[in-house]
């Protein structure tokens, strides 16, 4: 079991790879010349009637090997994309738990605020609720040190 888990980590692993090199420019450029050389040259040599051609005027060559490049890429891809988002959620999650405990302590401390207003017999004036949503707008001024 461990030992099969070990494999289809290093499975995943080179999908992450090969998936960071087939989402480059550095390929796609690569890739763009070599089809376009590809083809070049196959024009060439079958205008000047020379007795050997790579590929015939149909390109099935290419188009094989091409097909073969898309059937071999493609689940990569997939795995590589399906490992991301797994990452995402994992981080998606610890951000929720840390939002939920900062919000937890931040009630903490306002009770402690409101305790010791009533235990010194201060007033804490009430801010009004302020929705997100108009902070972002601009119709609830922010102080200047506060950027959004």
């Amino acid at each position: 079991m461990f030992n099969q888990e070990k494999q289809s980590q290093k499975s995943e692993i080179l999908a992450d790879k090969v998936g960071q090199i087939l989402g480059s420019w550095k390929f796609l450029i690569i890739h763009t010349i070599f089809i376009a050389f590809w083809i070049i040259l196959n024009l060439v040599l079958i205008a000047s009637e020379a007795k050997i051609t790579i590929d015939s005027q149909t390109f099935q060559i290419l188009n094989l090997i091409l097909a073969v490049e898309s059937m071999t890429f493609m689940p990569l891809l997939l795995i590589s994309q399906n490992r991301q988002e797994k990452r995402n959620q994992v981080r998606d999650d610890a951000d929720f738990i840390a939002d939920l405990k900062a919000e937890k302590l931040i009630e903490k401390i306002e009770f402690i605020i409101e305790e010791l207003a009533k235990k010194d017999k201060l007033e804490i004036p009430q801010e009004k609720n302020i929705k997100v949503d108009e902070v972002l707008d601009g119709r609830i001024p922010l102080p200047k040190v506060i950027k959004v």
